[in-house]
């Protein structure tokens, strides 16, 4: 969209990097109590012969080493309020 269009429904995100996820849920006062990042499978290169065996190697690489976590495109979290200690 060009810049002298106004956009009705701009887009903030702000939570899309574990790191990010992290500081907002402390700053919102939640606990992390799951956090996954995955690469799925490249389906959406199905149409092309070319490029779906490269895609597959590279699911298939980033998904088995830790190292490459932060090239994976999907983050499941599940957040949870932070129990107060009483007594």
């Amino acid at each position: 969209m060009p810049q002298t269009v106004h956009d009705p429904f701009p887009a903030f995100y702000l939570a899309n990097s574990a790191s990010s996820l992290r500081r907002l849920a402390v700053a919102s006062g939640l606990e992390i109590a799951a956090l996954e990042q995955r690469e799925f499978s490249p389906g959406y290169f199905g149409g092309s012969a070319v490029m779906l065996a490269p895609m597959i190697a590279y699911e298939r690489i980033v998904n088995a080493f830790p190292v490459f976590k932060s090239l994976r495109h999907t983050l499941d979290a599940c957040l949870v309020k932070k129990q107060i200690a009483t007594g």
